[in-house]
C-alpha cells in the first residue's frame, strides 16, 4: 500500500451534499422528509404529535457527508477543526493545561498512527483565533 496512512473527515467542500435532518416517531415509524433545515423536521414531529397524542417519544438521524482522504508520509500532522458545531464540556485545555474549566471541542489532531481530539478554553481559542488572522510567526499565550 506504499506510504501514508488514511483518515476520514466531514466533507466540507463547496460541492459537498449538505447536513441533513430526519424525525421518526418511536411508536409507529413513521419518518419525516429528509431536511437541511431542522426546523422543518421539528414541525414533523409536533405535527405528528397532535394527531396522535401517545406517540411522544422520536429520533432524529443526522446524515453528514464523510470524505476519506490519505496524507503523504503518516508524519505529518493533520488538524481537523470545526466551526459552530463543536462540544462543550468542563475539562482540561489542550493549549494551556488548565483543567476544571470550561472547554470547547476545536478539532482532533493526528500524528503517525495517533489520534487526540483537541479542546481549548474561551482564552486560548480567542488567542488562537487571533493568532491565524494575524498570520505566520505569531504565538498563542503561555507557548513561548
Amino acid at each position: 500500500m506504499g506510504l501514508g496512512m488514511w483518515f476520514g473527515r466531514r466533507d466540507r467542500r463547496a460541492d459537498a451534499a449538505p447536513m441533513s435532518h430526519r424525525m421518526r416517531c418511536d411508536l409507529c415509524r413513521k419518518k419525516s422528509e429528509r431536511s437541511v433545515d431542522f426546523g422543518q423536521v421539528q414541525d414533523w414531529q409536533l405535527d405528528h404529535a397532535a394527531r396522535y397524542p401517545g406517540h411522544r417519544q422520536y429520533t432524529e438521524t443526522l446524515t453528514r457527508p464523510w470524505r476519506t482522504e490519505r496524507s503523504g508520509t503518516g508524519l505529518e500532522i493533520e488538524v481537523m477543526t470545526v466551526q459552530g458545531d463543536g462540544w462543550y464540556r468542563t475539562g482540561e485545555c489542550t493549549l494551556c493545561g488548565r483543567s476544571g474549566v470550561a472547554v470547547s471541542w476545536i478539532g482532533s489532531a493526528r500524528a503517525a498512527a495517533r489520534f487526540a481530539h483537541l479542546f481549548g478554553c474561551g482564552e486560548c481559542v480567542a488567542a488562537l483565533r487571533e493568532r491565524v488572522a494575524r498570520g505566520p510567526g505569531s504565538r498563542v499565550h503561555g507557548t513561548g
